[in-house]
């Protein structure tokens, strides 16, 4: 890279607009950080709305702003711009944070198909500024552009490879990803995940029983009222303090230590080691996840799996869930195993 700090500059040019990127995702019903098109100074759209057609010399609508694929080229120049700088302290106070709200504008931004079984983006254009409505249609934007699908899905396999798996892998699957396995030490990674976490920790203090996810509370309610015993298998040290922000600390009899494991998912060792905690042989419990190396891991340990699904289809599992709201212990839960429920999923 020939010029390091002009490209953080511009970088820090979008950070510096995050709120306002996250503004504008609120109030076109998504959630996350949406980039504008078209900045102004105080990262606002300006794309204009209406234009001169010079083949007939009236005005049509404009649908410039509809190229929300500046978030993903937003999201993408961070990837560059780290993996040919290392610039490890960037990444951890600005470049982080704006990867994870991209990534859940487009979650929010992808609709499930239940015709399909598959996701789809609508209301979207490409980098093909010529094609921004379809003939004979007042509506603006394409369904399912090719460049903005493709650029999503590469932003959510490598955030789906990071998800389940502990602190430090995680962190050896960047530098992989990036071709930088080789280049730090063991004590540089462990020095570089402390920070990450540290950070990591300091955006978990705004967590309320409001994020709870829809279903829970009287999912887990309804367990303890049936006496099931849960147990959480996490691969995060920080799992009990989440589970005390989010009020639910309380319902699970067992929480397993990720320090205590040798091996990590899709590894069945974490669920074998929650079973054993509240006394339940795994092949008489139920397992919930929101990850494919979990549902591996469950099926690997003989529990039954429900997979909680969110933007991409979860193979190998007993039972798929869009939320828990679906769910009822003694209708679906006992006919089932109904012994106990071990919870590996980041509710």
């Amino acid at each position: 890279m020939h010029f390091p700090e002009t490209a953080k500059q511009i970088l820090m040019y979008r950070y510096d607009r995050l709120g306002a990127a996250k503004e504008a995702a609120k109030e076109a019903g998504y959630q996350g950080a949406m980039f504008p098109w078209q900045s102004g100074l105080e990262g606002t759209e300006q794309s204009q709305e209406i234009h001169l057609n010079p083949m007939t010399g009236n005005w049509d609508k404009d649908f410039s702003r509809l190229q929300r694929h500046v978030s993903l080229a937003v999201a993408y120049n961070i990837w560059l711009y780290w993996n040919n700088t290392h610039d490890q302290k960037y990444m951890e106070e600005y470049g982080a944070e704006m990867l994870l709200e991209i990534a859940r504008f487009w979650q929010s931004a992808a609709e499930y198909d239940e015709t399909t079984g598959k996701y789809s983006i609508d209301k979207v254009m490409g980098p093909d500024e010529f094609h921004e409505t379809y003939p004979g249609t007042e509506e603006g934007g394409l369904k399912n552009n090719a460049y903005t699908n493709m650029m999503v899905v590469w932003l959510f396999e490598f955030n789906e490879q990071l998800k389940g798996i502990s602190r430090m892998d995680s962190l050896d699957r960047i530098l992989a990803y990036g071709g930088k396995e080789n280049d730090y030490t063991i004590e540089q990674k462990e020095e570089m995940e402390a920070d990450k976490n540290a950070n990591y920790v300091k955006l978990l203090e705004d967590l309320t029983p409001d994020d709870l996810l829809p279903g829970v509370k009287a999912f887990l309610d309804e367990a303890r009222e049936k006496k099931v015993p849960c147990s959480l298998a996490s691969a995060s040290k920080n799992a009990p303090f989440i589970l005390k922000k989010l009020g639910v600390y309380d319902y699970f009899d067992a929480i397993v230590d990720p320090a205590t494991l040798k091996k990590g998912k899709p590894d069945p060792e974490i669920f074998v080691r929650a079973a054993e905690l509240i006394n339940i042989d795994p092949s008489e419990a139920i397992g919930f996840e929101d990850v494919q190396a979990g549902i591996e891991g469950i099926k690997g340990a003989g529990m039954y799996a429900i997979g909680v699904e969110g933007h991409e289809p979860l193979t190998q599992a007993d039972m798929t869930i869009k939320s828990f709201e679906e769910l009822n212990v003694s209708e679906r839960i006992f006919p089932i195993r109904g012994d106990a429920a071990v919870f590996s999923i980041c509710i």
